[in-house]
């Protein structure tokens, strides 16, 4: 994969397409852009993971849990990126396949390979409309949440290359026609179902990084008002939300 190509597909991806925001003021996230850009001109030939990192940043990219089979992409991978996301392997249809049967070998591969080139991961996603397994509901019922998140949290609570976890996946509707009621949830989701599940998570292992993740929120509209008014819930709610994703789809 040449350099281009791989800028590319990490913006396009849903990681370092995870746009992180921690400043809502706007003008200072305009001045802050343009001194990043100026220090990131004044050192190209810094690896990507090193320019970020001079203006506080992390860049990384989603990888395949077979990432270490090709060494020319793993060695782009560990020069690079400080940060990853898996692209599938703790989606719940691959890591809990059948309700209590877990398949943790292809995130453990993800993880070992972070690991050893000293990249931190993300755990994407513990709820998300797909990719889950035909049986199960959707949203999948508490007593399913608790089982998945006691088997997979429960895990990796020591592990100190997964940081993060993406709590849930894309929980807002598209449009209103879409939403269960007035606050904007897919079909069958109430706003307190949503505060549930984080504070499940939070019983299992609190000492991680949580997050909300979604796409289509990035202009003014009525998605972006439901995402932030559900964001302004969960806090009002005392729940541990850390962090607020945004899905970079280009």
């Amino acid at each position: 994969m040449n350099r281009r190509r791989f800028i590319t597909t990490a913006i396009g991806a849903g990681l370092a397409s995870s746009l992180i925001y921690k400043y809502l003021n706007l003008d200072t996230a305009i001045s802050s852009a343009s001194s990043e850009t100026d220090i990131l001109k004044q050192h190209k030939n810094l690896s990507l993971k090193a320019a970020a990192s001079n203006v506080r940043k992390l860049y990384g990219t989603a990888i395949s849990e077979n990432v270490a089979q090709d060494v020319n992409y793993a060695n782009l991978i560990s020069r690079e990126c400080s940060v990853a996301v898996t692209e599938g392997a703790f989606k719940w249809i691959v890591i809990e396949p059948l309700p209590g049967q877990f398949n943790f070998a292809p995130a453990d591969q993800a993880i070992k390979f972070c690991t050893t080139h000293n990249i931190k991961l993300r755990g994407h996603t513990l709820v998300w409309h797909m990719a889950k397994p035909e049986s199960l509901a959707y949203p999948p019922p508490l007593v399913d949440i608790q089982r998945h998140f006691n088997g997979v949290m429960g895990r990796y609570r020591q592990n100190q290359t997964l940081y993060s976890w993406d709590i849930i996946n894309e929980v807002v509707a598209d449009r209103p026609e879409e939403a269960e009621d007035e606050y904007g949830l897919r079909k069958g989701v109430k706003r307190e179902y949503v505060r549930d599940i984080f504070q499940i998570a939070a019983g299992i292992d609190s000492s991680k990084e949580f997050a909300i993740n979604d796409y289509g929120c990035e202009d003014t509209g009525w998605k972006q008002e439901k995402f932030l008014n559900l964001i302004k819930y969960l806090k009002n709610s005392g729940v541990k939300l850390d962090t607020v994703g945004l899905q970079s789809h280009m």
